[in-house]
């Protein structure tokens, strides 16, 4: 139930101790254990949490190492095992502003795609520069199902390698007794993990094989990933959005999107 109700939560936003009594609570029943700050009970579900989030480190190298697996069978113009002839960014004219589920410019002529070899590492590095060039929407490739040269983007998170990581988490929460309900807030944190997971992933293979060296900045940490402020001038610090940059669009989402994501995730591993 912890990992439910912090995958609610802003990613990386550690419990309070609201939270933590009121899961005792539900457990235990109302009053009968008291929580306090630095209890045993902050030091179980930390420790289970850290397991949580590093499973989404985890499991983001195995959605390309699936991916990579999987590209050798594949034979259709799936255009995420692909690359866009070229870069170019969205015609004149059109905007692309505020990331969307589905976001087209009209007349746009459909993007040419050019077939990845994934069975090489020249390939595979080839995919990854591609996934990670960033758009001036601030967006890259692998945020997408589909990138359309970034002028005709469709299925925002809906990408193979997102949904991958997003699955494992939903996959844990089907281990929660149903006697205890599910909640009704969505994993709007749970699937920021999951999208920097799968960025994070991405890095790692950027030169065609699997590089991790295992130092301290490698890590699926909150240092890493969370968001951080930095120092502007003498006396001002800009917060910088690592983790919460797309959060406010994830939670103009409505039940019919959250249920694409969902039923998506049913066609993964």
């Amino acid at each position: 139930m912890a990992r439910e109700l912090v995958g609610t939560l802003p990613p990386w936003m550690p419990l309070t101790l609201k939270h933590v009594q009121g899961l005792v609570d539900k457990v235990y029943g109302v009053g009968v254990y008291k929580v306090i700050e630095k209890s045993a009970w902050f030091g179980l579900l930390g420790y289970r949490l850290t397991d949580w989030r590093a499973a989404f480190g985890t499991r983001g190298i195995k959605s390309m190492e699936v991916l990579i697996e999987s590209c050798e069978d594949e034979d259709d113009e799936d255009e995420e095992l692909a690359a866009p002839s070229d870069n170019a960014l969205p015609a004149e004219g059109t905007t692309d502003s505020t990331p969307t589920a589905s976001t087209s410019a009209e007349g746009s002529a459909a993007p040419k795609i050019a077939k990845l070899d994934l069975s090489t590492k020249e390939g595979v590095a080839a995919f990854v520069a591609w996934a990670l060039q960033p758009h001036e929407s601030g967006t890259m490739p692998f945020h997408w199902k589909s990138w359309g040269d970034g002028v005709d983007k469709k299925g925002f998170f809906l990408s193979h390698l997102i949904v991958y990581v997003f699955a494992g988490h939903l996959a844990s929460l089907a281990l929660i007794p149903g006697s205890y309900g599910r909640l009704e807030a969505k994993p709007i944190g749970a699937l920021l993990l999951s999208v920097q997971a799968v960025q994070r992933a991405l890095q790692f293979f950027k030169t065609g094989e699997y590089i991790n060296r295992g130092k301290t900045a490698d890590h699926f940490s909150i240092d890493n990933w969370g968001d951080t402020k930095v120092a502007v001038g003498s006396n001002k610090t800009k917060l910088v959005r690592r983790a919460t940059k797309f959060m406010a669009t994830v939670q103009g989402w409505d039940p019919d999107r959250w249920n694409e994501l969902i039923e998506a995730k049913g066609a993964q591993r």
